[in-house]
């Protein structure tokens, strides 16, 4: 149970705290008001061309990039990490997507007719690999960036504390 309550630990101060608070909770109405709005288009006009999931899919999208955004403008990663995770984590996570998409790929390949499902797998695996790489690079890049982003506002944390003194 130890190592559970470990893995949960917040170790962000009460400033970081807020500051993730900001940002979810603006991820969050945007992604309500936008499903709602799919509810009612859905419900009340009865598009039959406009794909439901595509809907949902774009909501979760713009969603996940404010929190994304916003918590890289403000230099912070998660609660539970006080500093942005290095190279062992992103490859972490991008072994997760790589192998989840994997495995949803073959479930969805796999229930198409077809007549070479080798074929489909070897496809799978590649896009596994791919989302893999992608990934990877998209962590990089991103917490490079989120890195510069807590050094700077440190730098302007720690001025600020020397000036109260």
């Amino acid at each position: 149970m130890s190592g559970l309550k470990k893995l949960f630990e917040k170790k962000v101060d009460e400033r970081q705290e807020m500051e993730l608070m900001k940002v979810e909770r603006m991820g969050f109405w945007v992604m309500y008001f936008m499903l709602f709005a799919i509810i009612v288009i859905d419900w009340i006009l009865k598009f039959d061309f406009l794909d439901p999931m595509l809907g949902i899919w774009l909501t979760f999208m713009v969603g996940s990039m404010i929190i994304i955004i916003g918590c890289g403008r403000k230099g912070l990663w998660t609660y539970q990490s006080r500093k942005v995770p290095g190279i062992k984590s992103w490859l972490m996570y991008s072994l997760i997507a790589g192998v989840f998409n994997m495995i949803v790929g073959l479930i969805y390949g796999l229930r198409l007719p077809m007549e070479d499902p080798i074929t489909v797998m070897a496809c799978m695996i590649g896009f596994g690999v791919f989302t893999f790489i992608l990934t990877f690079i998209v962590f990089a890049i991103y917490g490079s960036i989120t890195k510069k982003q807590e050094e700077k506002l440190e730098a302007i944390n720690y001025e600020d504390d020397d000036d109260e003194e």
